[in-house]
Order: structure tokens, then sequence, then C-alpha cells
């Protein structure tokens, strides 16, 4: 029996459908920051768009993760602090090889944002891309359903997103690089308890030792909670800033182990 393929307004009935799907009701109903629109890509060359994005707090610093769950996008910066009311420029750089195309198609792809800011955290930024079309000339008969095959790719993106987001440990620590036991923490047990615990850690060190900017967003942050510097190192995880190695052992253990 011949497959059955779906064309013209039924495949581009999915294909919407599906994409409002993805907007109204992504995993933690996230909303949508923005789109970087990278046009139509002319070969298999790599093509990368620009995003601004902005901490919308003018009292609170704001760290920021931006993942995909497509190897077919990259992101720089991955990882970054916004001081508040500041913003930054982030690159989206898209790759067709391993991904499913349709030739000629507009497909959209999402970013996941986590970050120590309730207002951005779990959001997203869309990547918009159309597919090169395939001349005339050298356009061949398709068997089965690639629409399809690309919706399966994007629902399989979607829980992937999903599960980064339920698993990712964000921490920021501000400290002196030179601190041995320190080093021995953040380079060994920590990432140990993480991957036990099933967790996947994302620890960004701020050096306050030689770094003058990151001793003043260290500074900012800590008035920003009402507090005063005691103890290096500092962490900040979870809405919780931890003062001291010993502080930030007991408060990352009962933050893995997942009690309030």
């Amino acid at each position: 029996m011949k497959r059955r393929t779906l064309l013209g307004r039924d495949v581009r009935r999915i294909l919407h459908l599906f994409a409002l799907l993805v907007l109204m009701c992504p995993p933690s109903h996230a909303q949508v920051l923005g789109t970087i629109d990278l046009g139509v890509m002319q070969d298999a060359r790599p093509v990368t768009g620009r995003f601004e994005l902005r901490n919308p707090s003018r009292e609170l610093a704001a760290r920021v993760d931006i993942l995909s769950a497509c190897p077919c996008m990259t992101v720089a910066p991955a990882s970054f602090v916004l001081d508040p009311g500041s913003s930054r420029v982030i690159e989206a750089t898209y790759t067709l090889g391993g991904t499913v195309t349709v030739q000629g198609k507009s497909v959209s792809r999402a970013l996941l944002v986590r970050s120590s800011l309730p207002a951005l955290d779990n959001t997203r930024i869309l990547v918009a891309v159309v597919f090169p079309a395939v001349p005339a000339s050298d356009a061949r008969a398709e068997t089965g359903c690639t629409e399809c095959d690309l919706i399966k790719d994007l629902a399989a993106e979607e829980k992937r997103l999903g599960e980064l987001s339920r698993a990712l440990f964000l921490i920021d620590v501000y400290g002196d690089p030179s601190c041995p036991a320190c080093e021995e923490y953040l380079g060994t047990e920590l990432p140990l308890a993480t991957s036990r615990a099933g967790r996947i850690l994302r620890l960004v060190f701020h050096d306050v030792i030689t770094g003058r900017e990151e001793l003043e967003q260290l500074m900012g942050r800590l008035e920003a909670a009402g507090q005063d510097l005691r103890e290096l190192p500092v962490e900040l995880v979870g809405g919780k800033i931890l003062q001291g190695l010993e502080a930030m052992r007991k408060g990352n253990a009962l933050e893995l182990s997942g009690k309030p």
C-alpha cells in the first residue's frame, strides 16, 4: 500500500497548529521574550542573528543562562550576569547539519532562558529560520512525510527543554581563585553531589580579588538583599545568599535534596 503524505494546505495547517501549541502551552507556561529572525538560509553555511536581552529590574542583578535543546543551534554568551537595568546582546547560530529540514519552509525553534530573576526565568526566545529551497531541476520525489518528521523533532525539543528547566542547578560564586579548599569543593565535591542528585550544574565563578567589576557587582547584590559582606566565598543560589564554604556546603546539600 502506498504511504499517504500530507501536502499543501494540510501541511501548512498542521505546522501552524503546532506553532500555536508551542507558543501557547510550552512547559511551565513560559512567556516568549522575543524572536531572532535569521531569514532565509541561502545554503548549508551557518547563519547568525542577534537579540538584546534586558534586565527589567532596577534593583536586582540577574544571573542568566540560555540553553538550546537542538544541536543545530548554539548561543553566545550562554551564561552571564545582568546588572539592574542593563542589557546584553546575544547571538544565536543555526547550522543545518543533523536536523530535519523542509525545503523552503519556515520553522521556529526555542531557546530556554533560566534566571535568578523570576521575571526572566523559564522564558523563551524564538529563533526563526527559512530553510533553503531546492531548485526545481534538482527536486526529487519524496517518500514518507518530512513535515511529520519535523513536527516530531520539534515536539522532542520541547520535551527536552522542559527536562532542562527542571534539572538545571544555577549557581553564582564570588570568591578568591587562589583558595584551594574552594577549588576542591567547586571543582570536585559539588559537581559530584549535583550529578548524584540528577541535576545539571551551571556554575559561574566571579573573581573578586582581581576583578573590580565583579566585586562591585557582588556588593550591589548583597546590598539589594540587605546583607553585608562577612565571608568569602559568597554563593547565590535559588534566591538565597550563602556566605562561607561551610554555609555553601549545607545550603547546596539542602537545595539538591529537594527539601524546602
